[in-house]
Protein backbone atom coordinates (compact mmCIF):
# COMPACT_ATOMS: atom_id res chain seq x y z
CA UNK A 1 0.00 0.00 0.00
CA UNK A 2 2.94 2.11 0.42
CA UNK A 3 4.03 4.22 -2.57
CA UNK A 4 6.83 6.71 -3.18
CA UNK A 5 5.35 9.85 -3.29
CA UNK A 6 5.24 12.28 -6.57
CA UNK A 7 4.29 16.15 -7.06
CA UNK A 8 0.97 15.43 -7.90
CA UNK A 9 0.21 12.71 -6.02
CA UNK A 10 -1.32 12.89 -2.64
CA UNK A 11 0.53 10.86 -0.28
CA UNK A 12 -2.14 10.87 2.57
CA UNK A 13 -6.13 9.84 2.69
CA UNK A 14 -7.49 10.18 -0.62
CA UNK A 15 -10.75 10.08 -0.73
CA UNK A 16 -12.69 8.07 -3.97
CA UNK A 17 -14.56 10.56 -6.15
CA UNK A 18 -17.34 8.31 -6.47
CA UNK A 19 -17.43 7.92 -2.53
CA UNK A 20 -16.82 11.50 -1.46
CA UNK A 21 -20.89 11.86 -0.99
CA UNK A 22 -22.32 10.00 1.30
CA UNK A 23 -25.54 8.24 0.39
CA UNK A 24 -27.61 6.33 2.77
CA UNK A 25 -26.77 2.78 1.37
CA UNK A 26 -29.86 0.41 1.74
CA UNK A 27 -28.93 -1.46 5.30
CA UNK A 28 -29.86 -4.86 3.75
CA UNK A 29 -28.05 -4.66 0.73
CA UNK A 30 -24.69 -4.00 2.89
CA UNK A 31 -25.08 -5.35 5.88
CA UNK A 32 -22.76 -8.85 6.11
CA UNK A 33 -23.09 -10.92 9.22
CA UNK A 34 -21.28 -8.78 11.84
CA UNK A 35 -18.64 -9.51 13.60
CA UNK A 36 -16.44 -8.27 16.80
CA UNK A 37 -12.78 -6.65 15.87
CA UNK A 38 -11.45 -9.05 18.20
CA UNK A 39 -11.94 -11.61 16.15
CA UNK A 40 -10.31 -10.63 13.22
CA UNK A 41 -6.65 -12.06 13.04
CA UNK A 42 -3.65 -9.79 13.95
CA UNK A 43 -3.09 -7.31 10.76
CA UNK A 44 -6.15 -7.73 9.12
CA UNK A 45 -8.00 -4.75 7.55
CA UNK A 46 -11.17 -3.60 9.54
CA UNK A 47 -14.33 -5.19 6.73
CA UNK A 48 -17.66 -4.19 6.24
CA UNK A 49 -19.41 -5.92 8.92
CA UNK A 50 -16.75 -5.60 11.82
CA UNK A 51 -17.69 -4.46 14.58
CA UNK A 52 -15.70 -2.22 17.12
CA UNK A 53 -15.58 -1.97 20.98
CA UNK A 54 -19.74 -3.59 20.47
CA UNK A 55 -20.49 -0.42 19.44
CA UNK A 56 -19.24 1.12 15.88
CA UNK A 57 -20.75 -1.33 13.22
CA UNK A 58 -19.15 -0.59 9.86
CA UNK A 59 -21.13 -0.02 6.97
CA UNK A 60 -18.96 1.27 3.59
CA UNK A 61 -15.57 2.11 2.77
CA UNK A 62 -15.34 6.23 2.46
CA UNK A 63 -11.66 6.78 1.49
CA UNK A 64 -7.96 5.16 2.02
CA UNK A 65 -4.57 6.01 1.82
CA UNK A 66 -1.20 4.14 2.68
CA UNK A 67 -1.87 5.42 6.19
CA UNK A 68 -5.29 4.87 7.27
CA UNK A 69 -8.90 4.10 5.53
CA UNK A 70 -12.08 5.90 6.52
CA UNK A 71 -15.41 4.19 6.85
CA UNK A 72 -19.09 4.89 7.04
CA UNK A 73 -20.03 3.89 10.70
CA UNK A 74 -22.76 2.97 12.49
CA UNK A 75 -23.14 3.70 16.29
CA UNK A 76 -25.28 1.73 18.14
CA UNK A 77 -25.21 3.87 21.38
CA UNK A 78 -26.90 6.72 19.60
CA UNK A 79 -28.96 4.63 17.62
CA UNK A 80 -30.12 3.33 21.12
CA UNK A 81 -31.05 6.58 21.80
CA UNK A 82 -33.21 7.22 19.02
CA UNK A 83 -30.76 9.94 17.26
CA UNK A 84 -31.55 11.58 14.40
CA UNK A 85 -28.20 11.38 13.45
CA UNK A 86 -26.80 8.08 14.34
CA UNK A 87 -23.54 7.30 11.62
CA UNK A 88 -20.16 8.69 11.64
CA UNK A 89 -17.00 8.40 10.19
CA UNK A 90 -14.51 5.76 11.61
CA UNK A 91 -10.97 6.53 10.76
CA UNK A 92 -8.59 3.16 11.02
CA UNK A 93 -4.88 3.20 11.44
CA UNK A 94 -3.96 1.03 8.44
CA UNK A 95 -1.50 -1.89 8.29
CA UNK A 96 1.64 -0.44 7.18
CA UNK A 97 1.21 2.57 9.14
CA UNK A 98 0.69 0.41 12.36
CA UNK A 99 3.99 -1.10 11.39
CA UNK A 100 5.34 2.04 11.82
CA UNK A 101 6.86 2.81 15.49
CA UNK A 102 5.44 5.82 15.46
CA UNK A 103 1.87 5.00 13.97
CA UNK A 104 0.41 4.77 17.25
CA UNK A 105 1.53 7.99 18.40
CA UNK A 106 0.46 9.70 15.20
CA UNK A 107 -2.80 9.30 15.25
CA UNK A 108 -3.43 9.87 19.30
CA UNK A 109 -1.39 13.01 18.31
CA UNK A 110 -3.86 13.50 15.36
CA UNK A 111 -7.12 12.54 18.20
CA UNK A 112 -5.87 14.64 20.80
CA UNK A 113 -4.87 17.81 18.55
CA UNK A 114 -8.28 17.95 16.38
CA UNK A 115 -10.29 17.80 19.75
CA UNK A 116 -8.93 20.80 20.76
CA UNK A 117 -10.44 22.01 17.39
CA UNK A 118 -13.92 23.07 17.45
CA UNK A 119 -14.76 25.57 14.55
CA UNK A 120 -17.20 25.56 11.81
CA UNK A 121 -14.86 25.26 9.13
CA UNK A 122 -12.99 22.28 11.01
CA UNK A 123 -14.08 18.50 11.07
CA UNK A 124 -15.24 17.85 14.70
CA UNK A 125 -13.22 15.15 15.89
CA UNK A 126 -15.21 12.74 18.97
CA UNK A 127 -12.71 10.07 20.07
CA UNK A 128 -9.36 8.07 20.22
CA UNK A 129 -10.04 4.22 20.70
CA UNK A 130 -9.00 1.30 19.58
CA UNK A 131 -10.02 -2.34 19.46
CA UNK A 132 -7.45 -5.55 20.05
CA UNK A 133 -4.75 -4.28 17.51
CA UNK A 134 -7.65 -1.92 15.67
CA UNK A 135 -6.56 1.48 16.60
CA UNK A 136 -9.50 3.90 15.00
CA UNK A 137 -10.82 7.80 15.86
CA UNK A 138 -14.58 8.72 15.17
CA UNK A 139 -15.59 11.94 13.66
CA UNK A 140 -18.46 13.60 12.61
CA UNK A 141 -19.80 12.08 8.91
CA UNK A 142 -19.84 14.69 6.07
CA UNK A 143 -22.46 14.73 3.01
CA UNK A 144 -20.89 16.54 -0.02
CA UNK A 145 -17.37 16.68 -1.92
CA UNK A 146 -13.65 17.23 -1.63
CA UNK A 147 -12.44 20.27 -3.00
CA UNK A 148 -10.04 17.93 -5.47
CA UNK A 149 -12.85 16.68 -6.79
CA UNK A 150 -14.76 19.96 -7.17
CA UNK A 151 -11.72 21.06 -9.00
CA UNK A 152 -11.62 18.26 -10.83
CA UNK A 153 -14.61 18.88 -12.41
CA UNK A 154 -14.11 22.83 -12.95
CA UNK A 155 -10.63 22.82 -15.50
CA UNK A 156 -11.40 26.94 -16.14
CA UNK A 157 -11.79 26.87 -11.86
CA UNK A 158 -15.08 28.01 -9.99
CA UNK A 159 -17.39 31.20 -10.04
CA UNK A 160 -15.29 33.93 -8.45
CA UNK A 161 -17.47 34.61 -5.88
CA UNK A 162 -17.49 31.33 -4.76
CA UNK A 163 -13.69 30.33 -4.96
CA UNK A 164 -13.37 33.70 -3.14
CA UNK A 165 -16.07 32.14 -0.57
CA UNK A 166 -14.00 28.61 -0.23
CA UNK A 167 -10.42 30.33 0.42
CA UNK A 168 -12.06 32.97 3.08
CA UNK A 169 -13.68 29.77 4.77
CA UNK A 170 -10.29 27.74 4.44
CA UNK A 171 -8.39 30.33 5.42
CA UNK A 172 -11.12 31.24 9.13
CA UNK A 173 -10.14 27.56 9.81
CA UNK A 174 -6.83 27.79 9.50
CA UNK A 175 -6.88 30.84 11.66
CA UNK A 176 -8.70 29.15 14.37
CA UNK A 177 -5.90 26.19 14.05
CA UNK A 178 -3.03 28.86 14.02
CA UNK A 179 -4.41 30.84 16.69
CA UNK A 180 -4.24 27.63 19.02
CA UNK A 181 -0.45 27.08 17.75
CA UNK A 182 -1.67 24.20 15.48
CA UNK A 183 0.17 23.64 11.96
CA UNK A 184 -1.99 21.44 9.43
CA UNK A 185 1.42 20.65 7.45
CA UNK A 186 -0.86 18.82 5.01
CA UNK A 187 -3.23 21.40 3.42
CA UNK A 188 -4.61 20.13 0.09
CA UNK A 189 -7.88 20.13 -2.31
CA UNK A 190 -8.09 16.41 -0.80
CA UNK A 191 -8.25 17.34 2.62
CA UNK A 192 -11.09 20.24 2.18
CA UNK A 193 -14.47 19.16 2.25
CA UNK A 194 -17.16 20.93 1.07
CA UNK A 195 -20.69 19.99 2.47
CA UNK A 196 -24.26 19.89 0.56
CA UNK A 197 -25.55 23.10 2.68
CA UNK A 198 -21.53 24.91 1.40
CA UNK A 199 -20.23 24.82 4.69
CA UNK A 200 -16.37 24.13 3.71
CA UNK A 201 -14.82 21.95 6.50
CA UNK A 202 -10.99 21.32 6.96
CA UNK A 203 -9.69 17.26 7.17
CA UNK A 204 -7.16 15.16 8.36
CA UNK A 205 -5.15 16.95 10.81
CA UNK A 206 -3.30 13.51 10.55
CA UNK A 207 0.11 15.30 11.14
CA UNK A 208 -0.68 18.43 12.38
CA UNK A 209 2.13 19.53 15.25
CA UNK A 210 2.16 22.34 17.59
CA UNK A 211 4.09 25.35 16.69
CA UNK A 212 6.77 25.65 18.87
CA UNK A 213 6.24 27.13 21.54
CA UNK A 214 7.92 27.00 25.86
CA UNK A 215 5.28 24.64 27.00
CA UNK A 216 5.15 22.25 24.46
CA UNK A 217 9.06 22.25 23.27
CA UNK A 218 10.58 20.46 26.26
CA UNK A 219 8.21 17.71 26.48
CA UNK A 220 8.45 17.25 22.55
CA UNK A 221 11.39 17.63 21.26
CA UNK A 222 12.97 14.58 21.29
CA UNK A 223 9.51 12.86 20.20
CA UNK A 224 7.27 14.48 17.31
CA UNK A 225 7.84 12.70 14.46
CA UNK A 226 8.45 15.08 11.17
CA UNK A 227 6.11 15.46 8.32
CA UNK A 228 7.92 13.78 6.08
CA UNK A 229 8.48 10.85 8.09
CA UNK A 230 5.49 8.97 7.78
CA UNK A 231 5.05 10.12 4.27
CA UNK A 232 2.64 12.62 5.85
CA UNK A 233 3.38 15.86 3.07
CA UNK A 234 2.02 16.05 -0.40
CA UNK A 235 4.87 17.27 -2.54
CA UNK A 236 2.95 19.66 -4.71
CA UNK A 237 1.81 21.81 -1.68
CA UNK A 238 4.65 21.73 0.53
CA UNK A 239 6.16 24.35 1.21
CA UNK A 240 10.04 24.92 0.49
CA UNK A 241 10.94 24.91 4.35
CA UNK A 242 9.03 21.41 4.70
CA UNK A 243 11.55 20.19 2.75
CA UNK A 244 14.52 21.27 4.33
CA UNK A 245 12.85 19.62 7.77
CA UNK A 246 12.69 23.27 9.52
CA UNK A 247 10.26 23.60 12.24
CA UNK A 248 6.58 23.69 11.45
CA UNK A 249 5.47 27.16 10.84
CA UNK A 250 2.18 28.60 10.06
CA UNK A 251 3.08 29.88 6.89
CA UNK A 252 3.77 27.00 5.56
CA UNK A 253 -0.39 26.14 5.50
CA UNK A 254 -0.36 29.55 3.89
CA UNK A 255 1.86 28.43 1.20
CA UNK A 256 -0.54 25.20 0.38
CA UNK A 257 -3.56 27.63 0.97
CA UNK A 258 -2.04 30.29 -1.83
CA UNK A 259 -1.92 27.11 -4.33
CA UNK A 260 -5.29 25.91 -3.61
CA UNK A 261 -6.60 29.84 -3.95
CA UNK A 262 -5.19 29.45 -7.63
CA UNK A 263 -6.63 26.57 -8.48
CA UNK A 264 -10.03 27.37 -7.53
CA UNK A 265 -9.87 30.51 -9.56
CA UNK A 266 -8.18 29.28 -12.63
CA UNK A 267 -8.75 25.44 -12.28
CA UNK A 268 -4.83 24.92 -12.76
CA UNK A 269 -2.44 24.71 -10.02
CA UNK A 270 0.05 27.85 -10.40
CA UNK A 271 3.30 26.02 -11.15
CA UNK A 272 1.97 22.70 -12.85
CA UNK A 273 1.98 20.81 -9.56
CA UNK A 274 6.09 21.01 -9.43
CA UNK A 275 7.44 20.83 -6.03
CA UNK A 276 9.01 24.15 -4.46
CA UNK A 277 12.38 22.46 -4.71
CA UNK A 278 11.28 22.27 -8.14
CA UNK A 279 10.18 25.80 -8.46
CA UNK A 280 13.39 27.53 -7.30
CA UNK A 281 15.12 25.35 -9.48
CA UNK A 282 13.29 26.32 -12.76
CA UNK A 283 12.91 29.79 -11.39
CA UNK A 284 8.88 29.62 -11.89
CA UNK A 285 7.11 32.73 -11.65
CA UNK A 286 3.13 32.30 -11.12
CA UNK A 287 0.92 33.45 -13.53
CA UNK A 288 -1.25 36.23 -13.28
CA UNK A 289 -4.86 35.74 -12.40
CA UNK A 290 -6.95 38.70 -14.23
CA UNK A 291 -10.08 38.37 -12.64
CA UNK A 292 -8.47 39.32 -9.45
CA UNK A 293 -8.06 43.22 -7.93
CA UNK A 294 -4.37 44.50 -7.03
CA UNK A 295 -5.00 43.85 -3.35
CA UNK A 296 -6.50 40.32 -3.63
CA UNK A 297 -3.73 39.35 -6.59
CA UNK A 298 -0.87 40.59 -4.39
CA UNK A 299 -2.20 38.72 -1.05
CA UNK A 300 -1.81 35.18 -3.28
CA UNK A 301 1.18 35.81 -4.29
CA UNK A 302 2.84 36.60 -0.77
CA UNK A 303 1.22 33.10 0.12
CA UNK A 304 2.97 30.94 -2.29
CA UNK A 305 6.10 33.06 -2.05
CA UNK A 306 8.80 30.42 -1.95
CA UNK A 307 10.84 32.17 1.32
CA UNK A 308 9.07 31.75 4.64
CA UNK A 309 10.25 35.26 5.24
CA UNK A 310 8.89 36.79 2.10
CA UNK A 311 5.27 34.77 3.19
CA UNK A 312 2.45 35.86 4.29
CA UNK A 313 2.94 34.45 8.28
CA UNK A 314 -0.52 33.10 9.26
CA UNK A 315 -3.98 32.75 8.52
CA UNK A 316 -4.76 35.90 10.22
CA UNK A 317 -2.40 38.06 8.23
CA UNK A 318 -3.77 36.24 4.92
CA UNK A 319 -7.42 37.51 5.73
CA UNK A 320 -5.64 40.78 6.53
CA UNK A 321 -4.43 41.31 3.20
CA UNK A 322 -6.75 39.25 1.17
CA UNK A 323 -10.49 40.48 2.32
CA UNK A 324 -11.52 42.97 0.10
CA UNK A 325 -11.94 46.44 1.74
CA UNK A 326 -15.32 47.40 2.78
CA UNK A 327 -15.66 51.00 1.51
CA UNK A 328 -18.79 51.45 4.29
CA UNK A 329 -15.77 51.35 6.42
CA UNK A 330 -14.79 54.80 4.99
CA UNK A 331 -17.93 56.42 4.93
CA UNK A 332 -18.76 55.31 8.66
CA UNK A 333 -15.68 56.59 10.22
CA UNK A 334 -16.27 59.91 7.76
CA UNK A 335 -19.75 60.00 9.50
CA UNK A 336 -18.84 59.67 12.64
CA UNK A 337 -16.13 62.48 12.33
CA UNK A 338 -18.56 65.18 11.04
CA UNK A 339 -21.25 64.23 13.77
CA UNK A 340 -18.08 64.56 16.24
CA UNK A 341 -17.21 67.64 15.01
CA UNK A 342 -21.06 69.27 14.93
CA UNK A 343 -21.08 68.42 18.32
CA UNK A 344 -18.53 70.07 19.37
CA UNK A 345 -17.74 66.51 21.27
CA UNK A 346 -14.78 64.26 20.83
CA UNK A 347 -16.14 60.41 20.55
CA UNK A 348 -13.65 58.06 22.18
CA UNK A 349 -13.92 54.31 22.07
CA UNK A 350 -14.90 52.60 25.07
CA UNK A 351 -12.36 50.74 26.76
CA UNK A 352 -15.21 48.96 28.90
CA UNK A 353 -16.84 45.17 28.74
CA UNK A 354 -18.31 44.45 25.06
CA UNK A 355 -21.99 45.83 24.61
CA UNK A 356 -24.41 44.06 25.52
CA UNK A 357 -26.11 41.21 24.30
CA UNK A 358 -27.85 41.26 20.78
CA UNK A 359 -31.37 39.68 21.86
CA UNK A 360 -32.41 36.30 20.15
CA UNK A 361 -35.45 38.02 18.77
CA UNK A 362 -33.45 40.53 17.11
CA UNK A 363 -31.39 37.87 15.45
CA UNK A 364 -32.06 37.32 11.36
CA UNK A 365 -34.87 33.93 11.02
CA UNK A 366 -31.45 31.98 9.68
CA UNK A 367 -28.82 32.50 12.64
CA UNK A 368 -31.93 31.83 14.94
CA UNK A 369 -32.29 28.61 13.04
CA UNK A 370 -28.84 27.72 13.33
CA UNK A 371 -28.18 28.07 17.00
CA UNK A 372 -31.68 26.43 17.89
CA UNK A 373 -30.07 23.52 15.50
CA UNK A 374 -26.77 23.74 17.44
CA UNK A 375 -28.49 23.64 20.80
CA UNK A 376 -30.65 20.66 19.87
CA UNK A 377 -27.36 18.86 18.63
CA UNK A 378 -25.62 19.57 22.03
CA UNK A 379 -28.63 18.28 24.00
CA UNK A 380 -29.21 15.00 21.71
CA UNK A 381 -25.24 14.74 22.58
CA UNK A 382 -25.12 15.36 25.68
CA UNK A 383 -28.17 13.16 26.75
CA UNK A 384 -25.80 9.84 25.49
CA UNK A 385 -22.68 11.18 26.96
CA UNK A 386 -20.96 12.39 23.65
CA UNK A 387 -18.88 15.03 25.60
CA UNK A 388 -16.76 16.14 23.17
CA UNK A 389 -19.56 16.39 20.75
CA UNK A 390 -21.55 18.25 22.94
CA UNK A 391 -18.86 20.76 23.57
CA UNK A 392 -18.54 21.63 19.77
CA UNK A 393 -22.28 22.11 19.45
CA UNK A 394 -22.32 24.19 22.33
CA UNK A 395 -19.54 25.89 21.40
CA UNK A 396 -20.88 26.70 17.67
CA UNK A 397 -23.92 28.04 19.13
CA UNK A 398 -22.34 30.34 22.15
CA UNK A 399 -19.97 31.43 18.68
CA UNK A 400 -23.12 32.57 17.20
CA UNK A 401 -24.91 34.16 19.80
CA UNK A 402 -22.51 35.32 22.72
CA UNK A 403 -23.55 34.76 25.98
CA UNK A 404 -27.14 33.05 24.81
CA UNK A 405 -28.99 32.16 28.37
CA UNK A 406 -29.90 28.66 26.78
CA UNK A 407 -26.47 27.85 26.14
CA UNK A 408 -25.14 29.01 29.13
CA UNK A 409 -27.26 26.48 31.13
CA UNK A 410 -26.55 23.74 28.94
CA UNK A 411 -22.70 24.25 29.21
CA UNK A 412 -23.14 24.76 32.89
CA UNK A 413 -24.65 21.05 32.72
CA UNK A 414 -21.71 20.02 30.27
CA UNK A 415 -19.56 21.02 32.73
CA UNK A 416 -21.01 19.42 35.70
CA UNK A 417 -20.17 15.86 33.83
CA UNK A 418 -16.83 16.91 32.66
CA UNK A 419 -16.43 17.16 36.11
CA UNK A 420 -17.52 13.87 37.45
CA UNK A 421 -16.21 12.23 34.32
CA UNK A 422 -12.53 13.31 35.53
CA UNK A 423 -13.44 12.34 39.17
CA UNK A 424 -14.40 9.08 38.17
CA UNK A 425 -11.44 8.40 35.63
CA UNK A 426 -8.45 8.82 38.57
CA UNK A 427 -6.13 10.44 36.45
CA UNK A 428 -3.51 11.81 37.49
CA UNK A 429 -3.77 15.33 39.09
CA UNK A 430 -1.71 17.27 36.85
CA UNK A 431 -3.19 15.91 33.57
CA UNK A 432 -6.64 16.67 34.81
CA UNK A 433 -5.44 20.18 34.67
CA UNK A 434 -3.68 19.89 31.19
CA UNK A 435 -7.34 19.01 30.09
CA UNK A 436 -9.00 21.48 31.93
CA UNK A 437 -6.57 24.43 30.25
CA UNK A 438 -7.15 23.65 26.79
CA UNK A 439 -11.37 23.29 28.03
CA UNK A 440 -11.06 27.14 29.06
CA UNK A 441 -9.59 27.50 25.59
CA UNK A 442 -13.16 27.43 24.16
CA UNK A 443 -15.13 30.53 23.88
CA UNK A 444 -18.27 28.79 25.63
CA UNK A 445 -15.71 27.78 29.03
CA UNK A 446 -13.84 30.89 28.80
CA UNK A 447 -13.04 32.28 32.58
CA UNK A 448 -15.32 29.44 33.88
CA UNK A 449 -15.58 29.41 37.43
CA UNK A 450 -16.62 25.54 38.25
CA UNK A 451 -13.51 24.43 35.86
CA UNK A 452 -11.08 26.95 37.42
CA UNK A 453 -11.76 26.05 40.65
CA UNK A 454 -11.56 22.62 39.77
CA UNK A 455 -8.37 23.21 38.40
CA UNK A 456 -7.13 24.98 41.60
CA UNK A 457 -8.66 22.37 44.12
CA UNK A 458 -6.55 19.41 41.99
CA UNK A 459 -3.54 21.82 42.48
CA UNK A 460 -4.06 22.17 46.42
CA UNK A 461 -4.69 17.91 46.55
Amino acid sequence: MTKTPSSDAPTRLQPRSDATLVRQPNDEATRIQTRPASARHPGELVQIGDVLKDRFEIKSLLGHGGMSMVFRALDRRRQEAQDKTPYLAVKVLGSDFLEHPQGFVALQREARKSQTLAHPNIITVYDFDRDGDTVFMTMEQLTGTSLETLIGHNSHGLEKSEALRIIAEIAKGLAYAHSKNIVHSDLKPGNVFVCDDGTVKLLDFGIARAAASLEDAPATSNTVFDAGELGGLTPAYASLEMFQHQTPHPSDDIYALGLIGYELLTGKHPFGRNTAQQVQQQELVPPNIKILKGRQASALKKAIALNRADRLQNASDFNKHFAPRSPFIGIAAALIVVVSILAGTVILQSGDEPGPDVPFESLTVAQQQKINEALEQARDALEFGDLNGALFYFNSAYTLHPRNRRVMRGVDALVDKVIAAAKQQGNRPEATREQIENLLNYECLNGNEKLIAFSTQLAGG
